[in-house]
């Protein structure tokens, strides 16, 4: 019982400190206000991503990949199977609009998901 409660509570802080920093990056970004302008130019023209934005995507997608992987040692628990998915389609997620070049739409997508 006790390493839940430190897991829980290393999530809770895990997840204010994410969506802290999700806010604070997007603060000034004109499409976290409107959310039209993550479409203009799209897919001709490809947006630079900003340093922070940038390292939101990389500590995001290593944190959904350890817990990939994490969680074949933890001790398995009934939604094991659910949780698995949902670890693969989060990373699947987050790739995939860094590969592709929605990184605007994807950091909103992740501050509400931190959220």
């Amino acid at each position: 019982k006790q390493w839940y409660q430190r897991r829980v509570r290393g999530r809770f802080v895990f997840y204010g400190a994410m969506f802290g920093y999700g806010i604070t990056s997007l603060w000034n970004e004109d499409y976290f206000w409107e959310t039209k302008f993550c479409w203009i130019g799209y897919p001709f023209k490809v947006w630079a991503m900003k340093d922070r934005i940038y390292w939101y995507y990389m500590i995001e997608l290593g944190y959904y990949m350890s817990c990939l992987v994490l969680q074949f040692y933890e001790v398995k628990r009934k939604d094991f199977k659910e949780m698995f998915i949902h670890h693969v389609a989060t990373v699947f997620l987050i790739s995939m609009s860094y590969v592709s070049g929605r990184t605007r739409i994807g950091a909103i997508v992740m501050v509400i998901h931190d959220f």
